[in-house]
């Protein structure tokens, strides 16, 4: 059987993802300030101000010790694929 040339996400998968590797943040208000600018991320429809936050987000969390693990690690599972979509034209608009 052949690899399908797609995988296909949805929205509460990686929030679940997300919540559960929040826990490399040490502090809880940092965490609670990271979700919320992950959730921004995930419900933006125009993907030219999904461009725009993606890049701050990624930066914010690199710049910050104590997220850079976790910018790591998003960068490193989803970078590429919301790279993608926000370039695409088949955004989800639900």
């Amino acid at each position: 059987m052949k690899r399908p040339k797609h995988k296909l996400y949805y929205t509460w998968q990686a929030d679940c993802t997300w919540r559960k590797n929040l826990v490399q943040i040490k502090s809880k208000d940092k965490q609670y300030e990271t979700y919320k600018l992950l959730t921004t991320l995930l419900h933006e429809q125009n993907p030219k101000v999904f461009d725009i936050i993606f890049e701050e987000a990624i930066n914010q969390l690199l710049a910050n010790y104590d997220t850079v693990n976790f910018a790591n690690y998003f960068v490193n599972s989803y970078g590429r694929i919301l790279g993608l979509l926000s370039s695409s034209s088949c955004r989800n608009k639900y």
